[in-house]
């Protein structure tokens, strides 16, 4: 191909955006900072109006506070456009029902208006408003509440100086007319008086020289013919006059602060020596803020530099009076308000799409880049060009411009695949700080006893790249983090089951466990057991896990005798090496059955006696007979023949009884019958006299045996019968 023929255009594609940039803002317009309203305007009166402009999010919350401090204000909010990018409020502020305005007590209000995003820093902006008097002729608001109005006055005031007006009328109220009713202490209502204009004066001769505050409480009335316009209290403060002045401890200080850090931020603090000293700024600046009593300097609202420059160097002059306002010193505070990198670096173009031949000369400046830091402190910029697969050491940045650094190649699949386009992006970065970070927050609380550690992967995507590129050329990085839980001792032990009964004898020895206890705990792999219930006479005792008796179990009726039955309330306490000072506990109980045993030891208070041992050597002889051989042989062999005798003579004895069975029964049996009739008949005859006749059995021939039993009706005794042959005997 000849190139010197034909050229080809390239399309270019570059894309310029800093490195911090998020998009998020709020941005006010038509904000007045000074707005005034009469004193006399109603509730729900406007006294101020602007619109807030909120990127890439929406308004949480607006609020409004005054200085002084008051519940006169409120605001609203409501949204009139809304689009991808922004939403737009306009935000109003009126009068509350609470409102209660008096030029003469309060001239001036700053208030603060903050605004709240779901995902942005807070917002400050702040108006004075100033309140006009008005010509009512009424009596002061204040003067008319139940504290009634105070005024101070140092007693070097000329006499017959005004202290209080009591209407606010710019002309004289000539039929109104004045009474005071009440003086405290009663004198001060001969140095008072009331003149036809409502005014309260020092009196003729003036203040005598005190050195304490004498105070006058004085109780008035006005009246307007027959009709009371309105009653009040004015309290005066007599100052006594310090005639020396304060001395600051430093009549000159240097202070840095950061910018953006909102309203009431702390400044610095200024000290001066006396009683009773009032600080002052003495020239009016409305962006900063002295204590009177205190002499702390705050911020009055948010400080930007980027939105006022002027800002970065600021001389305050403080005045420090005395508690008269006679005396007074000054001192000097210069604050340097430093900047803070909150904004992104600019850039022009932000994007450019060129076409160039292939054949352009390496060193051709494509086009110039122009950026710009809008913070304040103008740090110096930084440049990198980030290109694509394609895209690398094709271009360069020099000197402001963007050029070419190799031969473009148009010719290939590559190309082809790509569209014919190189794509590539001048990251531009300020050298300011804080730098944009990330953090890991939980979701759920964290349980040690389910789960101790996490292993995270973090993905971090490019974005922006991917947007306006190709998700192929999409950059991603990983991070690996590794979360160890620590472990917090919030489960307490647990025991099963949680109840034992058990039984005992009062002897059993110290050193048998009763029972041993089956707890465990998920914090903890030591627990720490003790009685703490039940334990009457201390007579058990805890071994780790495991319960001892003493064995001194008493049941001495004269002396002291245990319970039979005890109900031991064991507490199990974890402990936990990580979290030491914190403690769970669970109760066990277990009841114990005591049988007393007679062997039982009773407890004794009697001292013991200790004997002094003796040694003692006894000597015991025991005495046995050892029969020699023979005489073992003689007295088996006698004994034998014995054994054999005996056996002989009882089977005689049987023999003998088998034939005794065999005689006649039938002579037997009628001569017994006979004899038990006669017995009876003589019986019945001799009655009670031969009672004891009757004990006597009858004969019974020698041999006879029986077979039933029965009981006699006539004396009630048993006697054995033979149901064979009708033989009778008594029992």
């Amino acid at each position: 191909m000849d190139l010197s023929s034909v050229s080809r255009l390239l399309p270019l594609l570059l894309i310029f955006w800093d490195n911090f940039s998020d998009g998020q803002q709020i941005v006010v317009e038509n904000f007045e900072s000074i707005a005034t309203v009469p004193e006399n305007s109603p509730a729900g009166t406007k006294i101020h109006e602007f619109q807030a402009i909120v990127f890439n999010d929406a308004v949480l919350e607006i609020a409004v506070t005054s200085t002084p401090e008051s519940e006169f204000f409120m605001i609203t909010y409501r949204r009139i456009l809304r689009t991808e990018i922004l939403n737009r409020y306009i935000v109003e502020t009126f009068l509350s029902t609470k409102a209660s305005l008096d030029y003469e007590w309060a001239p001036i209000y700053l208030l603060t208006i903050t605004i709240n995003g779901y995902n942005l820093p807070i917002h400050f902006e702040q108006l004075q408003l100033l309140i006009q008097d008005v010509a009512d002729e009424h009596c002061g608001i204040q003067f008319q509440t139940p504290g009634g109005a105070t005024v101070r006055v140092e007693e070097t005031a000329a006499p017959l100086s005004q202290i209080y007006t009591i209407v606010s009328a710019p002309s004289p109220a000539e039929n109104f007319i004045y009474t005071i009713t009440e003086a405290v202490p009663a004198s001060a209502e001969d140095e008072f008086s009331v003149d036809q204009s409502g005014s309260i004066n020092v009196p003729f001769s003036g203040f005598e020289h005190r050195n304490e505050e004498r105070i006058f409480e004085l109780h008035i009335r006005v009246t307007q013919n027959t009709d009371t316009i309105c009653t009040g209290t004015l309290r005066i403060v007599v100052i006594p006059v310090n005639h020396r002045p304060p001395i600051f401890t430093s009549v000159s200080m240097a202070v840095s602060i950061p910018e953006n850090q909102g309203p009431e931020y702390y400044v610095a603090t200024l000290t001066a020596t006396g009683d009773r000293i009032h600080y002052h700024l003495k020239d009016f600046n409305p962006s900063f803020q002295i204590g009177e009593a205190t002499g702390i300097i705050k911020t009055s609202y948010n400080l930007d530099l980027d939105q006022k420059p002027g800002l970065a160097v600021n001389l305050l002059v403080i005045v420090a009076f005395d508690d008269s306002y006679l005396y007074s010193s000054l001192a000097n505070v210069t604050v340097y308000v430093t900047d803070v990198n909150d904004n992104d670096p600019r850039c022009t173009p932000p994007i450019l799409v060129a076409d160039i031949p292939e054949t352009t000369p390496v060193e051709t400046t494509l086009f110039d880049l122009t950026c710009s830091d809008p913070d304040y402190s103008k740090t110096n910029l930084s440049y990198t060009i980030v290109a694509n697969e394609n895209s690398y050491f094709k271009f360069k940045y020099h000197a402001s411009s963007v050029k070419v650094n190799e031969s473009l190649d148009y010719d290939s699949a590559k190309m082809a695949n790509l569209d014919f386009q190189y794509r590539a992006a001048v990251i531009v970065t300020d050298g300011g700080t804080p730098p944009r970070t990330s953090q890991i927050n939980t979701l759920v609380l964290l349980d040690f006893e389910k789960i101790d550690t996490y292993i995270l992967t973090i993905q971090a995507v490019d974005m922006n790249y991917n947007v306006l590129f190709d998700s192929s050329q999409q950059r991603t990085t990983y991070a690996q983090y590794t979360i160890n839980v620590e472990n917090v001792n919030d489960v307490p032990p647990v025991c099963n089951p949680p109840f034992y009964k058990e039984t005992i004898y009062s002897t059993l020895a110290d050193s048998i466990s009763i029972v041993t206890l089956s707890c465990t705990d998920k914090d903890s792999s030591f627990l720490n057991y003790r009685i703490v219930g039940g334990n009457i006479n201390n007579r058990f005792i805890s071994q780790r896990d495991s319960l001892f008796s003493k064995n001194t179990f008493s049941y001495n009726p004269d002396g002291i005798s245990d319970p039979t039955i005890f109900e031991l309330q064991i507490e199990v306490t974890d402990d936990n090496g990580a979290d030491s000072k914190l403690t769970l506990t669970t109760t066990v109980i277990v009841i114990v059955h005591v049988i007393p045993w007679t062997t039982t030891v009773p407890t004794t208070t009697a001292p013991l006696t200790t004997r002094t041992p003796i040694n003692k050597m006894v000597t015991v002889l025991n005495n046995y007979w050892k029969p020699e051989a023979w005489f073992v042989v003689v007295l088996t062999l006698v004994s034998a023949l014995a054994a054999v005798a005996l056996a002989l003579l009882l089977w005689n004895c049987r023999s003998r009884i088998s034939c005794c069975k065999q005689s006649s029964p039938q002579s037997e049996m009628s001569r017994h019958l006979l004899q038990a009739r006669s017995r009876s008949q003589a019986g019945t005859q001799k009655g009670n006299e031969i009672g004891e006749k009757k004990q006597l059995p009858s004969e019974t021939p020698l041999g006879q045996w029986f077979d039933g039993r029965a009981i006699d009706p006539t004396t009630g005794r048993y006697y054995l019968f033979n149901s064979t042959t009708g033989a009778r005997r008594w029992v």
